[in-house]
């Protein structure tokens, strides 16, 4: 077998609906070492070759875009060169929508919007926002695609080109609901199109003009949160119906813009409203688990449909009519007959949660969105999975480069570390997947690069994972595990957790705890050059900073107060040590001499991913604002800014050699920048 090939087998659990990653091994690893002259020489993995035979069906390789290699090294001169040069992941899914002739699905992720080819699920496509895209609708007749957007942005792009013709920003919050008119009629051209916000408004857009032909507002307006979640338009384009958090059915007059009176549905909020093909039954899914079937124009109740637990999120009718599938916040998707009233076949898809299902054109399949965690397609008939978007996943946690920096490894919500091979594009997920959570995750290379320390503060374990055999070496548990961190010679690993700094000896196998005053959120080891001096640093949930003495760690020093605020993160380079906090500060010390350098303040929001340039000139930071800021170490300016992230920047780490910055962000997706070659 080639020893450079790794594979990935994707097992889909499906009493459980648990999605478990393993990796398939061959005799050698593709971390297996180079041979090299010098047996003190550090070891390096291979690169992952391209040129390997197509892997069977149930192998599922993920692909990144490459980065180019021949850079320049980032520094104060180039930094206005800066860009990003390669990304993985594709963010994660909020919506699905088939176009009428089913030969795309369009994917509202937090990226934007991602257009597939349902041939073969490949990306024809992709329109970026710098807001998350959480409704997708395909007008009827395939002209228009729309996109609602988190930031209360509607836009309508000509689904051929997809050439952007009309951008509205009314809602002050997240769009839910998107329907256009004349569904019944593919043939007639759609005139409009109606967005539904959690705000509780609603407008109805002309699309030959691009006004507003009416505007309503919930008189329940913003209640739980949710506004209007779903929109139909009647048979006749006459009557716009809506569906949220008042409880009950709102039917809109829209030749006069007046409320119809409205029908009281089942006890909770209304997540999904959907007309049947020939107009005469209207099914609204509710918070307390139930599906009404309506008879309309009537009004009069037909059929509740009840098992699910809790939370139906979604209906969705067959073409035909002769069913109807419906998810839940409890992770199932069910098929019934309308008409009898009866269920055919539930399975449990996901796990935790179903947000929205869609038809396919001629029912074959059913796509199906958890928001924020995974999206799939499953047979419409027998409900199995059909296709999984591994590529597809929650927020990045955290970041952080192999010593040889053709490696990196981030850190998802979903409970997997993604191994990313940077020049060759190749990405290798390890772990077992869970429900996306804000579950803290991080992780740390050996300095000889032969082992992955993974830290999961949901369970509270610190694994080490041999990078050679993908063997599991050691694996403890740290209530609350936030930051891991070796030491330079590889002798020590420290782990911080819930009021506890966990030390162990790798060597000998000693370990200790030793309790402090807060939780420990971040962990880093310090060069201070006396006599190759090695401190621990760690920043504390109670904005202090405490260094250690990792031989003799019973009496910690503090550095300088840094206020109240809590310390996210840490960065270090030599002597040099740097701490964002929640107020936006980052402080700067040298620990040869334990002065503070540097306080670089304005970034007006927590600081959540800190690095320092390897030569020591730039600080690089992001937060809750989703920029990344450079500052120079030099005289403390700030130099750049740059937007990198549809959400908050989790994540940075400068490579090795200086030539890249690697980013990861709560939008699933992790960012290489660099300067072009």
């Amino acid at each position: 077998m080639n020893p450079r090939k790794i594979v990935l087998r994707v097992v889909s659990v499906l009493a459980g609906a648990a999605l478990v990653v393993t990796l398939g091994i061959g005799a050698a690893s593709v971390f297996a070492p180079h041979t090299v002259p010098s047996q003190t020489a550090p070891q390096t993995p291979r690169s992952g070759s391209s040129t390997d035979p197509a892997l069977p069906a149930e192998i599922i390789p993920l692909q990144a875009a490459p980065v180019p290699s021949g850079r320049e090294a980032l520094s104060l001169s180039n930094l206005d060169a800066l860009k990003e040069l390669g990304h993985f992941g594709r963010g994660w899914p909020a919506a699905a929508d088939y176009s009428p002739d089913g030969v795309q699905l369009a994917m509202g992720t937090s990226r934007g919007v991602e257009i597939l080819a349902t041939a073969d699920w490949t990306s024809t496509a992709s329109y970026s926002y710098s807001s998350p895209v959480l409704a997708v609708r395909y007008s009827p007749d395939g002209k228009w695609l729309a996109a609602g957007m988190q930031d209360g942005t509607v836009v309508i792009l000509e689904a051929a080109s997809g050439k952007t013709e009309h951008r509205f920003l009314w809602h002050a919050r997240p769009v839910r609901g998107l329907a256009f008119s004349g569904w019944q009629q593919t043939s007639r051209p759609s005139a409009f199109l109606a967005s539904g916000a959690e705000d509780g408004s609603v407008a109805v857009w002309d699309l030959n003009s691009g006004l507003a032909r009416q505007r309503f507002t919930n008189p329940l307006l913003g209640y739980w949160g949710y506004g209007i979640r779903s929109l139909a338009f009647s048979p006749d384009d006459t009557v716009l119906v809506t569906g949220g958090d008042q409880g009950y059915l709102s039917r809109w007059d829209l030749a006069t813009g007046e409320e119809l009176p409205h029908w009281q549905t089942q006890f909770g909020l209304l997540f999904g409203i959907a007309f049947s093909p020939d107009g005469n039954r209207l099914a609204s899914a509710c918070g307390d688990g139930t599906v009404q079937i309506w008879d309309y124009p009537s009004g009069e109740p037909l059929a509740l449909l009840a098992g699910h637990a809790y939370g139906a999120w979604s209906a969705a009718w067959s073409a035909d009519g002769s069913r109807i599938a419906t998810s839940a916040g409890d992770g199932t998707v069910m098929l019934w007959d309308p008409e009898a009233g009866t269920l055919i076949r539930k399975r449990a898809a996901t796990f935790t949660k179903i947000d929205s299902l869609r038809y396919s054109p001629d029912d074959a399949r059913l796509a199906a969105v958890s928001i924020g965690e995974r999206a799939i397609i499953l047979d419409a008939l027998s409900l199995e999975e059909v296709r999984i978007f591994p590529e597809m996943l929650g927020g990045i946690r955290f970041v952080t480069f192999h010593p040889s920096g053709d490696w990196a490894a981030l850190n998802a919500e979903n409970g997997l570390t993604y191994l990313w091979h940077v020049s060759a594009g190749n990405v290798f997920p390890v772990g077992n997947p869970r429900p996306a959570s804000t579950a803290d995750m991080s992780a740390a290379f050996s300095p000889d690069g032969r082992i992955l320390a993974v830290a999961d503060g949901l369970p509270g374990i610190v694994r080490l994972l041999d990078l050679e055999s993908f063997a599991s070496r050691k694996e403890f548990r740290v209530a609350g595990v936030r930051s891991i961190a070796y030491s330079p010679d590889g002798k020590i690993l420290a782990a911080g957790g819930n009021g506890v700094l966990h030390i162990t000896h790798l060597e000998t196998g000693e370990s200790r705890s030793i309790p402090v005053p807060s939780r420990l959120t971040s962990l880093a080891f310090v060069q201070t050059g006396e006599e190759s001096k090695t401190l621990l640093a760690g920043g504390l949930g109670d904005g202090s900073i405490l260094v250690w003495n990792p031989e003799n760690p019973e009496s910690p020093e503090q550095l300088s107060a840094t206020g109240k605020s809590a310390v996210w993160c840490l960065a270090v380079s030599g002597s040099l040590l740097a701490a964002g906090d929640d107020r936006g500060d980052i402080r700067v010390w040298d620990l040869a001499d334990g002065s503070l350098l540097r306080t670089l303040s304005g970034y007006m929001s927590s600081v959540f991913g800190l690095s320092i340039s390897p030569d020591g000139s730039l600080v690089a930071a992001g937060g809750i604002q989703g920029a990344i800021r450079f500052w120079s170490l030099q005289n403390g300016t700030l130099i750049r800014v740059i937007p990198a992230h549809n959400g908050w920047v989790n994540g940075l780490a400068f490579s090795p050699d200086g030539r890249s910055l690697l980013s990861g962000g709560s939008d699933g997706v992790g960012r290489i920048w660099g300067i072009p070659a």
